[in-house]
């Protein structure tokens, strides 16, 4: 069976709880992008799980064109608004 492969929107407290649940209970997933505004909370989200420097997004935008997904995971708090118009 193939991985499901996410993106995951989000690397503050809330995207670093969901990448855990992700990498060590759901083994039909694959984090294969993170996007976060703040760069080097991507980074350093990435490093932890191994995913390469080239799948870490400042935007959502920059993840799509660059990355190929299954399914996008919203990381964050929704009341903020930045990523609503994707839901």
């Amino acid at each position: 069976m193939n991985k499901v492969k996410i993106c995951l929107i989000g690397a503050g407290r809330v995207g670093q709880l969901d990448s855990y649940i992700y990498s060590e209970y759901i083994p039909e997933a694959s984090l294969v992008a993170i996007v976060d505004s703040d760069i080097s909370k991507s980074e350093g989200l990435a490093n932890k799980y191994n995913i390469t420097g080239d799948n870490v997004f400042n935007t959502i935008e920059k993840a799509i064109e660059n990355v190929k997904f299954d399914a996008v995971v919203i990381a964050t708090r929704l009341a903020s608004g930045i990523y609503s118009e994707y839901i």
